[in-house]
C-alpha cells in the first residue's frame, strides 16, 4: 500500500500533541534574586495586572478587543550554573523538559553564563538559552566558537524590556515545541518505514522461497523425465531378447517331452526344475520392464 503525504493518516497523535500543550517550562539562572522576580512579574503576572491591561486598551480604542489566548509558563529560579544543571537533570527525569532557560554571563564564584550552556547541553541539546549580559565578555565570534551551533542561542542585552523578555519567551517555545513535533514525526516515520521495510524483506523472502522450491520441482521433473525415457530405452532394448529366452525354453520343454524314456527320471526332473527357475526369473524381468515401460510413458 502507497503511503499517502497527508501526515493526519499516520501522524494523528504527534499532529494532534501541538494544540495540547500546558505551560511552557522556563529556567531563570541569575544570582540577582530581584531578576528571579522581573521574571516572574514579567511571564506570570498576577490576573489584576492583565485586566488593568484590558481595561486601558478599552479606554484607548473605545471597544474591548477580542481577548487571545495568553501563553502561560511554568517557571523555575537558579542562583547558580550548577543548579540549573540540578534543576534541569531533575526535570528530565520527570520528563517535565524545560524549553526555554535565560542564562545571567555573570555569576560569580560559580560557573559562568557560557559554562552553564554548555553543561546545559550536555543534559538536554533541544534547550533554547538566552544569555543575558550587560558586559561584552565575549564577542559573537568567540562564542559562536565555544558554543558550536548558534541556532540555539541568543544574546539579550541588559537592562532588557518586558517585550524582548516575552517575546523570546514565547517564540522560542514554540520554536522548541515545532522542533519537538519534527522528531516524534520524523521517529513515527522512521518506525513505520522500518516496519514497511521489514514486511518487504519478508515478502521477498517468501518469494525467494518460493522460486527456489519451483527451481527444486523443476530439476525433479527433468531428472523424472529423463530417467523415463532411460527406462523406455532400456526396457526396449531388454524385451526383445528376453522374449527369445522364453520361446528357448518353450522349445527346451518340447524337446524333453519328445526324448520321452530316452532320459533318465532324475535328468528330467533337474531340467525341468532349471527350465521353471528360469522362466521365472524370466518373467520378473517382464514385470520390471512393464513397469520401467509405464513409467516412460508418463514422464515422456
Amino acid at each position: 500500500m502507497p503511503i499517502s503525504s497527508t501526515p493526519n493518516q499516520y501522524l494523528p497523535s504527534v499532529v494532534a500533541e501541538r494544540g495540547r500543550q500546558g505551560p511552557a517550562r522556563v529556567l531563570v539562572v541569575d544570582d540577582n534574586a530581584a531578576i528571579h522576580e522581573d521574571f516572574r512579574k514579567i511571564l506570570c503576572p498576577p490576573s489584576s495586572v492583565a485586566g488593568e491591561l484590558l481595561e486601558l486598551e478599552e479606554a484607548i480604542f473605545g471597544e474591548t478587543p477580542p481577548e487571545e489566548e495568553e501563553q502561560a509558563f511554568d517557571l523555575s529560579f537558579a542562583n547558580q550554573g550548577e543548579q540549573g544543571a540540578y534543576l534541569l537533570s531533575s526535570a528530565l527525569a520527570d520528563e517535565r523538559p524545560f524549553l526555554v532557560a535565560f542564562v545571567d554571563m555573570r555569576m560569580p564564584p560559580g560557573w559562568d553564563g557560557v559554562r552553564t550552556a554548555q553543561e546545559l547541553w550536555r543534559l538536554d541539546e533541544r534547550l533554547q538559552i538566552v544569555f543575558c549580559t550587560a558586559f561584552s565578555d565575549y564577542s559573537f565570534e568567540k562564542m559562536s566558537t565555544m558554543l558550536g551551533r548558534d541556532d540555539r542561542w541568543v544574546v539579550l542585552k541588559k537592562p532588557f524590556e518586558p517585550i524582548e523578555i516575552r517575546q523570546l519567551a514565547r517564540s522560542l517555545s514554540a520554536k522548541w515545541q515545532i522542533l519537538r513535533s519534527r522528531e516524534r514525526e520524523l521517529g513515527y516515520l522512521d518506525d513505520l518505514v522500518l516496519k514497511r521495510t521489514a514486511a518487504l524483506e519478508k515478502t521477498h523472502k517468501r518469494a525467494q522461497d518460493q522460486a527456489l522450491e519451483r527451481s527444486r520441482l523443476a530439476a525433479r521433473t527433468r531428472r523424472l523425465e529423463s530417467l523415463g525415457r532411460l527406462a523406455a530405452a532400456v526396457s526396449h532394448e531388454v524385451n526383445n531378447p528376453l522374449s527369445y529366452l522364453l520361446a528357448s525354453l518353450d522349445f527346451v520343454v518340447e524337446g524333453i517331452e519328445e526324448a520321452g524314456p530316452k532320459l533318465s527320471d532324475e535328468l528330467r526332473e533337474q531340467l525341468q526344475g532349471d527350465i521353471e527357475n528360469a522362466r521365472h526369473g524370466a518373467r520378473r524381468i517382464q514385470r520390471i520392464i512393464s513397469d520401467m515401460q509405464l513409467l516412460g510413458s508418463r514422464r515422456g
